[in-house]
């Protein structure tokens, strides 16, 4: 629901929103994953001063193995943008580029081939949400003064000429009664935001290598085995997230926790947690006398006040000054010299005051206290002479026999630490933080959410606006770095090809029911984790699987193979197999096939297990005709057979067999 406002309201926040200037500035409008997977900033209309992303890739050209091949001559090529594919001839002509809800928020692509592998995209891109947010109160007076003043032909914008020219640019429309704003229901008198980002020649490119992987050499990615199995799947590499602070891998990654600090107070004061504030009791100000002295001359005879000094003069020698520091003392004047001494000179002090006799200080900005000894001198006792010694807040006095007579602490008024104002009776100041602000749930100072849980070694970055962070490191994929570890296919199978004599008979040795090494690759890395074994028609026609790889699929269908097992083909050295194949013997027929699975551990000449040999070098012979005759039907099982031979029984099929074989033999002997 939209507030609806009063007419003269709504004047009132029109006439605000008019006039303000709007600024262009730099801003990182394009960032790249890989040269032909790159991100487009656009402003969004439901938050004017956030930007968000979207995603466009060229996808290369492949031919039926899912090789990296040129672009073809006719330019066409495909283009992903947001995960959605769209089909394109790269000739310079604008084209709509997906669908929108005008005509006037419609995306807009361009494109020319410049290399065999490259292309040059300008893209105009609307946010296609603008009518979804509409705004009751003008959002340039209430949340983005950057729209001020702002309309389609004279827009807020921002610019990034780093990969490509680029331009981000926003701006306000109000509905007063516009036909277009209300026919894609804005309602009357609200306010929308539109949002465009201008991109002219983004180069986009990809690779053609001889190997078939998912990702491009150069590409960041992180390849660890997780499960510590030796063999890295699907779920154990990835192409890394490229994020403002740097790229990161997405496996085992977490999102980032709360960074707090203590939060700083001003000298003097701490923390207080129930008020959120620092906290500081008063102090007492310093104050100070100079460091100075008067001895053994008699008495004196007047005392004046300047200020920020004192001027004593005794019966004899120079006057000399005691300088004040923190407080000013006024008045002065005569101490009663009567030629004998100081008999009648009295001293004290009371508060602001000080008085020689009838001579009186006042003191501003410090108070003065008797602090040891006698308060006066001259009453009774031995003819004394004054002895003045000021040492930074002491003023002590002496008699004429050099003997302490009393002695003055000067202190200041009460005051607040620097940085601190006084509350009633509490110095108090707000806690700062050296990064981040101040959480008062937390009586912590919030720098964020770049703790990584896994430990203070790895760093946070920003993904889709969450904070995140991996166990594991980012490298560039080097395709020549993933060693072969393979075997020829078929390199040991036998050949019924030896030599024959002029009659055309066989000099070599005969293989009956002979197989073949037939192989296949798993899920891996270099079929893009499509497992070409286990495929079928779909997998094999997205091209990520060879022609005989699809021959042992339906070999497999047609019960024609023996599983010998699986081997690596392809590894990273220190880190794991990233690429597997299975090996198979394939038999023109069933009955070969059962026949070599059962008929095998009963000769001497394979052992019990029926010496299939290893994944990355098979048995898949033939038996030789010694061999053949050498097995004992009787105690084979050709039940799986009897399916596909419903017209005859097992005897009949043995005899028939049989007589085949001798023949066979007797033809070639």
């Amino acid at each position: 629901m939209h507030r609806k406002l009063p007419a003269f309201f709504l004047l009132f926040i029109a006439v605000l929103c008019i006039g303000f200037p709007s600024r262009s500035q730099a801003e990182t409008l394009i960032t790249c994953a890989s040269a032909g997977d790159c991100t487009i900033a656009l402003y969004r209309s439901d938050h004017p001063a956030q930007f968000q992303q979207h995603r466009i890739e060229l996808v290369p050209a492949q031919d039926t193995n899912g090789q990296n091949v040129p672009i073809p001559t006719t330019h066409a090529v495909t283009l992903r943008y947001d995960g959605a594919e769209f089909p394109i001839t790269c000739d310079g002509t604008w084209r709509d580029f997906g669908t929108a809800p005008g005509g006037e928020i419609q995306d807009r692509i361009s494109c020319t081939v410049v290399a065999d592998t490259e292309i040059h995209a300008s893209l105009s891109l609307y946010d296609q949400n603008v009518y979804a947010n509409p705004y009751a109160d003008c959002p340039g007076y209430t949340i983005d003064p950057y729209l001020n003043g702002t309309s389609v032909s004279s827009p807020f914008c921002v610019n990034d000429d780093h990969l490509a020219a680029a331009s981000a640019c926003k701006w306000q429309k109000q509905n007063l009664n516009d036909a277009i704003l209300t026919q894609r229901g804005v309602p009357l008198n609200d306010w929308v935001v539109y949002s465009r980002t201008n991109v002219t020649d983004l180069p986009l490119s990809y690779s053609v290598s001889s190997q078939q992987y998912p990702f491009n050499d150069g590409d960041q990615v992180c390849i660890v085995d997780l499960n510590g199995d030796g063999d890295i799947g699907q779920d154990e590499i990835a192409l890394c997230d490229n994020t403002p602070q740097g790229y990161l891998c997405p496996l085992a990654a977490v999102q980032c926790v709360a960074t707090y600090s203590d939060p700083i107070c001003p000298a003097g004061g701490s923390l207080n947690p129930a008020t959120d504030r620092c906290e500081a009791a008063q102090q007492q100000q310093q104050v100070s006398v100079s460091r100075s002295s008067l001895y053994y001359q008699y008495v004196l005879i007047s005392i004046q006040a300047h200020g920020t000094y004192i001027t004593f003069y005794p019966q004899h020698g120079a006057a000399f000054n005691v300088t004040l520091s923190g407080f000013t003392a006024t008045g002065g004047g005569s101490t009663n010299y009567n030629n004998y001494g100081s008999y009648d000179q009295t001293i004290f002090a009371s508060g602001n005051v000080i008085r020689i006799y009838d001579v009186t200080l006042t003191l501003t900005g410090a108070t003065a206290t008797v602090q040891n000894g006698w308060s006066g001198w001259g009453s009774s006792g031995p003819r004394t002479g004054p002895g003045i010694v000021g040492m930074n807040n002491v003023l002590r006095w002496y008699g004429f026999n050099n003997e302490p007579t009393g002695s003055f602490l000067f202190t200041g008024n009460l005051t607040c630490p620097s940085g601190y104002t006084l509350s009633g009776s509490i110095c108090i100041a707000t806690p700062s933080c050296s990064g981040g602000s101040y959480d008062p749930n937390q009586d912590k100072c919030y720098e964020g959410d770049n703790t990584c849980p896994y430990g203070p070694q790895y760093t946070c970055k920003v993904v889709d606006s969450i904070s995140q962070c991996s166990p594991h490191d980012c490298q560039p994929f080097d395709s020549s770095s993933i060693e072969d570890d393979d075997t020829t296919q078929g390199e040991n199978d036998k050949q019924d090809d030896g030599t024959v004599d002029n009659n055309g008979n066989c000099l070599g040795t005969i293989y009956i029911f002979n197989g073949k090494d037939m192989r296949c690759r798993e899920a891996g890395l270099q079929t893009g984790f499509f497992n070409c074994c286990n495929g079928g028609s779909t997998w094999f026609g997205l091209g990520r699987c060879d022609g005989t790889e699809e021959q042992v699929w339906q070999m497999r269908q047609k019960a024609l193979c023996h599983y010998i097992g699986d081997y690596c083909s392809r590894k990273l050295p220190l880190i794991g197999c990233v690429q597997k194949k299975q090996t198979r013997c394939c038999f023109n027929s069933k009955l070969g096939r059962i026949l070599q699975e059962q008929g095998r551990p009963t000769l001497q000449a394979f052992g019990p297990t029926g010496d299939w040999g290893d994944p990355k070098s098979p048995n898949c012979r033939g038996f030789t005709a010694e061999e053949f005759q050498m097995l004992d039907f009787d105690n084979i099982d050709l039940s799986e057979w009897y399916g596909d031979i419903v017209t005859q029984t097992q005897t009949n099929i043995v005899n028939t067999m049989q007589n085949k074989i001798q023949d066979f033999y007797n033809a070639t002997h």
